[in-house]
């Protein structure tokens, strides 16, 4: 999986968030100068950071639309289709605030699938 801030990524700035890490995994870092010269050198590189680029920008529209225009069902219901997986593996109060809604909520959600 792939992970960065777009925000930072594109501005060269550091941003006010972090990723946070729930399971062990290993962590490859690469410093954007470094980016940099890989894409000078490798066209196919170059190509990948853009196909990640617009992927992210893509993920941080649907993200938008689904707090603004999605029930909380239809919320969790993406995140049930899309990461089946997630509600053993990550707290409950953690989705709940992925989902934009309280833990209370959540529970009713769930109880009605």
């Amino acid at each position: 999986m792939f992970a960065c801030s777009i925000i930072s990524f594109l501005t060269r700035q550091p941003d006010r968030r972090g990723i946070e890490l729930l399971e062990d995994a290993v962590l490859w870092g690469l410093h954007c100068d470094e980016l940099e010269k890989l894409y000078k050198h490798y066209h196919d590189i170059e190509r990948l950071g853009r196909l990640l680029v617009s992927f992210g920008l893509i993920q941080l529209q649907q993200r938008f639309d689904d707090l603004h225009f999605a029930t909380a069902a239809q919320r969790y219901r993406t995140l049930i289709d899309t990461n089946p997986s997630f509600i053993q593996r990550v707290p409950l109060g953690m989705i709940a605030s992925y989902l934009g809604i309280t833990q209370e909520t959540l529970s009713r959600i769930r109880a009605q699938h």
